[in-house]
């Protein structure tokens, strides 16, 4: 690979997160090369690749963020519920009869 074909695939590829450069290439690597194929992927197969690693990346933490709201949520309502019941948070927990949230422990 030449020094400008290497300078014009870096300056493309740094406008991306690392993290996604990393998992596009990593996967890339592992890949067999099909006959006659050269050994460094195209700038633009190695782009479309960097750029389904950050629609995955992004769905992940989207995925991720709505647990932890859902999680604040819940022990929110938990903490609303103790002070209507007056049981503590253990006794309240085994009460749940909700899936998903049986057997938890307390906080």
């Amino acid at each position: 690979m030449s020094k400008e074909t290497l300078k014009l695939y870096s300056a493309k590829l740094s406008s991306f997160d690392p993290r996604d450069v990393q998992e596009a290439v990593g996967k890339l690597a592992m890949e067999e090369r099909r006959e006659g194929e050269t050994s460094f992927p195209a700038l633009a197969t190695i782009v479309s690749r960097v750029e389904a690693a950050r629609v995955r990346r992004r769905r992940a933490e989207v995925v991720e963020s709505e647990k932890e709201e859902d999680e604040r949520n819940f022990w929110a309502w938990v903490d609303e519920r103790l002070q209507d019941t007056g049981k503590d948070e253990q006794s309240f927990l085994d009460s749940l009869r909700i899936p998903g949230y049986t057997g938890l422990r307390a906080r």
